[in-house]
């Protein structure tokens, strides 16, 4: 079971497209090459769809949104699917007034204040909803709204659960920046551990954990990494996979988005990533794509294409230096060495003692045997 992830980020469009922003968009789709092989097809954007999130310019972003797909069916004939989240940038501001409020909140300190703007700010995105009620991807009054993307049938079904997040409050336009200053409420961070039963879950947000307040900070990741297998993010303008791990042990995919600027000398950046869902741990695959100004098309940027394993949550589950291992030595030394060394111990919770009311947290082996013993 295949599916391709068509990562986008950092539009930033306040223009009507041209035949530039048209050239673009044709090269993304070529670039992408024969899809047959693939039983899904994911286009995930990580904000910033416009510049300063007027009405006009989402008309704009969906012409961009409409040739994409309609190029796309012309030759693949699988199942697609489409899902946006704001960025700062879709944030509108109607007079200098109140984007004079919003710089305000380098000065706030007071969690009440710093809340009272947050909601304000969740008040004046009725334009970005609205476009992305189009998409079934509106948040209305929520920061998170989850939607589910399934490939195949019967035993071959594969379930993929994307949860999306608005990261837009607390946003400025004053430096020194608003890192540390993002804000969401807590309730909803307890929506993004609602377990659905899911093959692979998918969480998308435009800033990154580290942009949150510092109050809020641990508690979001520690909800991302607890339920999550592959974090998509924008807003940095840089594309890259790479992997995280917490301070619990606790891993999940990263994949980066790029910018793409439609302008006439605009530069543009993209990622193919190409996800591997057979069998456990999942293979994932990413292709980063460049804009080639001269030729006026995409190029891949390098031979090579960094890949990772996604292990399925919550089992013991092999370091990726021990399937590399196997694949590379048929002696049998390797069996040698300790289980701590090749394996990961996934953190569990026991159940309650029904006579302390207690649960036991299990982080190893160790701590396994004492509550068993």
């Amino acid at each position: 079971m295949k599916i391709l992830i068509v990562h986008l980020s950092d539009f930033h469009i306040q223009s009507p497209i041209d035949s530039i922003c048209c050239s673009m968009v044709d090269g993304m789709v070529d670039s992408l090459g024969d899809l047959s092989d693939y039983d899904g097809v994911i286009i995930a954007f990580t904000g910033d769809a416009t510049q300063t999130g007027a009405g006009d310019q989402y008309k704009y972003v969906d012409n961009v949104f409409n040739r994409i797909t309609e190029r796309l069916a012309k030759t693949y004939q699988g199942k697609l699917g489409l899902f946006v989240i704001p960025g700062n940038h879709d944030l509108f501001f109607p007079d200098q007034e109140s984007k004079k409020e919003a710089s305000s909140v380098v000065d706030l300190k007071n969690w009440s204040d710093l809340e009272i703007l947050a909601r304000s700010q969740l008040e004046r995105m009725s334009e970005y909803n609205a476009w992305a009620a189009n998409y079934d991807c509106s948040f209305g009054n929520n920061q998170v709204i989850t939607r589910s993307f399934s490939v195949g049938e019967g035993a071959n079904e594969r379930v993929i659960r994307v949860t999306m997040l608005n990261t837009v409050p607390v946003s400025t336009y004053k430096r020194p920046s608003d890192k540390d200053y993002h804000w969401i409420d807590s309730r909803e961070i307890q929506r993004i551990r609602c377990h659905e039963d899911n093959d692979l879950h998918i969480i998308m947000l435009h800033h990154a954990p580290e942009w949150f307040n510092e109050t809020l900070k641990r508690p979001l990741l520690d909800a991302i990494c607890s339920t999550s297998d592959v974090l998509l993010v924008g807003h940095e303008h840089v594309d890259g996979l790479r992997e995280m791990i917490d301070d619990e042990g606790r891993s999940l995919v990263v994949l980066e988005g790029g910018k793409i600027d439609f302008s006439p000398n605009g530069t543009a950046v993209f990622s193919a990533v190409k996800l591997d869902m057979g069998v456990y741990p999942y293979h994932i695959e990413e292709t980063t794509y460049e804009w080639n100004l001269g030729r006026q098309q995409f190029s891949r940027a390098s031979p090579d294409a960094p890949s990772l394993l996604v292990p399925k949550r919550g089992a013991i589950q092999p370091r990726e230096e021990y399937i590399k291992t196997i694949r590379t030595d048929d002696t049998p030394s390797v069996l040698q060495a300790s289980f701590e060394e090749y394996f990961i111990f996934p953190s569990l919770i026991s159940s309650t003692d029904l006579e302390t009311g207690c649960t036991s947290q299990i982080d190893d082996i160790d701590s396994f045997f004492e509550v068993i013993k």
